[in-house]
């Protein structure tokens, strides 16, 4: 695949990944214009191509990049707005000019062409590859529009979510839909059926255990009277216990 972000610090020519970026010949639409020596790259979003003047930082030392900018035009590229991935028809390259180690690609665009030459075959190899997986699935490329449901029905839609629906017909032989779960599904209804009967069946289950406390102990109330004090009980009991537990220590390192 063509390269995403920039990296960096960029990798040797010949390590490709997602965030290197590839230094091209632009050849230019204009017979009278010079070659121009460019760097090829994809946005953050990955979703559409550019490209830039090229910088020392994409040498891998700075002779290399003095010896090659006196070699290719190297005028300053304005910032332009990149061509969409999702616009890619076809890749053309010439079988000639690649046995010549030329190795020219015209990338065909729905908007306009973009000739290009790499610097070596290891490159071309891999952005021809890239660029024709690119025409063939141009649809997974495209940007889409921000969804704005304007009704609860457009995002079930969206979703795929099915809602309990009891349709029926009126007295005006239209038809109706009632929604009979509140907007969930059979899953849900089942999810939050189950939910509130352990909650209940939890808090009978606790109020049975201090009804029946409760009358065993009617006389001194002494069940009532535990239940009342534990939160009390275990607040102090919170408090106390570290220091009881440094108290112990101490007695202990001293003896």
């Amino acid at each position: 695949m063509i390269p995403t972000p920039l990296s960096p610090s960029p990798p040797s020519p010949s390590h490709h990944n997602v965030y290197c970026r590839f230094l091209i010949t632009k050849i230019p639409n204009n017979s009278f214009r010079n070659k121009q020596r460019r760097v090829l790259y994809c946005d953050a979003s990955g979703h559409t191509i550019n490209w830039r003047e090229a910088k020392i930082t994409d040498y891998p030392t700075k002779a290399e990049y003095e010896m090659d900018i006196g070699d290719s035009s190297f005028s300053t590229s304005k910032k332009k707005k990149g061509i969409p991935l999702s616009s890619l028809q076809s890749v053309q390259y010439s079988v000639d000019h690649y046995k010549e180690n030329s190795f020219f690609m015209r990338l065909v665009f729905e908007s306009r062409n973009l000739d290009i030459e790499l610097l070596n075959k290891e490159d071309f190899e891999y952005c021809m590859d890239g660029f024709e997986l690119i025409a063939k699935n141009v649809e997974k490329f495209a940007v889409r529009a921000s969804f704005r449901p304007e009704s609860e029905q457009q995002i079930w839609d969206e979703m795929g979510y099915e809602p309990v629906v009891w349709r029926y017909k009126r007295a005006d032989g239209t038809d109706g839909e009632c929604h009979v779960g509140c907007g969930n599904d059979w899953e849900d209804i089942f999810l939050i059926t189950s939910c509130y009967l352990c909650l209940w069946s939890l808090l009978l289950a606790f109020y049975g255990l201090l009804l029946k406390g409760a009358l065993d102990s009617d006389e001194s109330s002494t069940l009532l009277m535990e239940v009342s004090l534990l939160p009390m009980f275990t607040h102090v009991s919170c408090n106390i216990t570290p220091c009881g537990v440094a108290a112990v220590h101490c007695d202990c390192n001293t003896a």
